[in-house]
């Protein structure tokens, strides 16, 4: 591993840790009774962090893959199952009707 493999993997964690929190800090905040414009500005700046992440993700992935191709089918495997955990994980919580006593 050369120095810019490091600093790939550097921001590869960063990136999940990244997630990790904006998802942790998403299951704190639907604990509380929301409204629609509490909800309209928490979406916003939870797309905009998104967006932002998911762009420095791909920029370094992208990088990465373009000099280890090789490296390119498992990656991509893995965030395929990955994703599609997320996912339906996202619509069966969503899909869940919590009753407060």
């Amino acid at each position: 591993m050369d120095g810019s493999d490091i600093w790939i993997w550097v921001l590869f964690v960063i990136g999940l840790l990244g997630l990790l929190g904006i998802i942790l800090w998403l299951s704190f905040l639907t604990q509380n009774k929301d409204n629609a414009t509490e909800i309209r500005k928490i979406l916003a700046i939870v797309a905009g962090v998104n967006g932002i992440m998911v762009t420095i993700f791909g920029v370094a992935a992208y990088v990465y893959f373009s000099a280890n191709t090789m490296y390119l089918t498992p990656f991509l495997l893995i965030v395929t199952f990955l994703n599609m955990f997320l996912s339906l994980f996202a619509i069966s919580s969503s899909a869940l009707q919590v009753v407060r006593t």
